[in-house]
């Protein structure tokens, strides 16, 4: 190999990693790059520092130009074997990203690899083209790496449609390919219908024409366009957000990967949150990777369900003049216990059914089997603990229980008690439709009247479960707890609430 004819001492290889990030993406550490590179058969540290650099580079080129080859290199790979690879993955990344190519950044870098490869394939007729500065004809390549036809529109005509309206900058090229590629999607998304339909003079800018396309692509019937078409949506959004001068805008879906599921922004936030909160506690209960999301949410979220029961137990103050406790609640009560009861119970019996599958007392056929059984009878539960709470809630804000829907009585029109019994029922309800969205399904719409309320309920919630946690060891502590929460909201004025406010993930 033309790169191990000498053999380079210690120091050279010391400073081939002069100024260069200590990981790969927090991942692959750079000492243990280099040692693996002279294992393999490496000796020009210079190619390796070449390798490593192009290899930290952004997350999309991250994934685009490794996986870290190098650094998963087996017995059979060689030095020969690996600049194949990367002289490939250099030419795929280049395809998808024909106005950024790797080249572009890193020259030399790039040189050196290719020129590597041409000394190793010299007998071959197609030599890999080295990129040199002064070699790129950025809106030649972008157009060259699209179709020649999409949406009725001749790549040619539609860029220089683009250029006419003001994307006329080499920046501009991401966004241009973007809009082109929506335009093959559907004619609603195709910026040049769109102004041919409501004439240059209806927007100030490019950028208002470009939000209008993003409002449609918005809509139930196109929002597909952001699981087939990713990075144009984010181009789009990225671009809109840097030239609108507006407020932010974040795109309205993003796919779920490891469901495979198209979800709202703000789904996949509260996802986020709760995987974050199970890295830590997977350190404690490994076992929780055997189990659904949905489940690992209910069992070990940080939802605190515990508090909002309690909430929910809070007595009446002078139950003898207000009267009884109705049947909805006390069976909404006995559920929730039963609830539970079950939910700890199966935390139990799974910690000891992994215990035994790690002491070969199980087998995993046996085990899964033990878990579904657990997982079964607490979905039994949570079935009639939802039906109950619901009725409670429908019952309690003058809802129709026949069709299902909730009431638009307030909270504020409630005693202290009955209005921590209604917050705590509708966040135990909210938990659920958390663990709803986790498998794929929609969160719970309760009626128009509620989205306001509902962010109230959880405010006082929030307040509740902070007095509560304040006086472990004083008397009355729920009815304190529900007291506060209410001349809090009073004092602090209902209609200044957060809608930022909320309870679980």
């Amino acid at each position: 190999m033309a790169n191990s004819v000498n053999a380079v001492n210690p120091q050279e290889w010391e400073e081939a990693k002069h100024g260069l990030p200590e990981k790969i993406q927090g991942v692959y550490d750079r000492d243990a790059f280099f040692l693996k590179a002279q294992q393999i058969g490496f000796t020009d540290p210079k190619l390796v520092r070449a390798l490593y650099l192009i290899s930290s580079e952004d997350r999309s080129v991250y994934l685009e130009l490794t996986g870290i080859t190098l650094m998963n290199a087996g017995e059979e790979d060689t030095p020969e074997k690996l600049i194949d690879y990367y002289c490939r993955r250099m030419d795929e990344h280049d395809r998808r990203h024909p106005t950024n190519p790797i080249g572009k950044k890193y020259p030399e870098e790039v040189g050196l690899i290719i020129d590597e490869w041409n000394l190793q394939n010299k007998d071959k007729k197609d030599y890999v083209k080295r990129y040199r500065p002064g070699e790129f004809n950025p809106w030649g390549d972008a157009m060259e790496h699209l179709p020649p036809s999409l949406g009725g529109h001749r790549v040619g005509d539609f860029f220089r449609e683009m250029k006419d309206m003001g994307l006329n900058k080499e920046e501009d090229i991401p966004v241009i390919s973007a809009l082109y590629e929506f335009s093959g999607v559907a004619e609603e998304l195709d910026i040049v219908k769109l102004i041919e339909e409501k004439g240059v003079s209806s927007f100030a800018d490019g950028t208002e024409a470009i939000s209008e396309i993003l409002d449609r692509a918005e809509q139930p019937t196109y929002r597909q366009v952001f699981r087939t078409h990713p990075e144009q949506v984010k181009t789009l959004y990225d671009y809109y957000n840097e030239n609108s001068g507006e407020d932010l805008r974040e795109p309205a879906y993003e796919l779920d990967t490891k469901n495979n599921v198209l979800r709202t922004t703000e789904d996949m936030k509260q996802i986020r949150r709760l995987d974050e909160h199970l890295r830590k506690v997977r350190e404690e209960t490994p076992w929780i990777d055997d189990l659904s999301r949905r489940n690992q949410y209910l069992l070990y979220g940080d939802h605190d369900l515990d508090t909002l029961a309690e909430m929910f137990n809070t007595k009446k103050t002078l139950r003898f003049f207000q009267g009884g406790d109705s049947q909805e609640y006390k069976n909404a009560r006995d559920r929730l216990n039963e609830y539970l009861t079950e939910r700890d119970r199966t935390k139990e019996l799974l910690k000891e059914a992994r215990a035994e599958l790690d002491q070969g007392n199980l087998t995993r056929e046996a085990y899964e089997a033990k878990i579904k059984d657990h997982l079964d009878a607490l979905r039994n539960s949570e079935r009639d603990l939802r039906a109950a709470m619901g009725t409670y809630a429908i019952k309690v804000t003058n809802g129709n229980l026949e069709e299902g829907k909730l009431g638009d009585k307030r909270i504020q029109n409630m005693t202290a008690t009955g209005a921590a019994r209604l917050a705590g029922a509708m966040c135990i309800l909210e938990c659920f439709d958390h663990a709803d969205v986790l498998r794929g399904d929609r969160q719970k719409f309760y009626g128009e009247v509620r989205d306001e309320e509902h962010v109230k309920e959880v405010s006082f919630a929030k307040l509740y479960a902070q007095k509560f946690g304040e006086i472990k060891d004083e008397k009355n502590r729920h009815r304190r707890a529900a007291a506060y929460a209410q001349q809090e909201m009073k004092d602090s004025g209902l209609d200044k609430i957060s809608k930022d406010m909320n309870l679980g993930i």
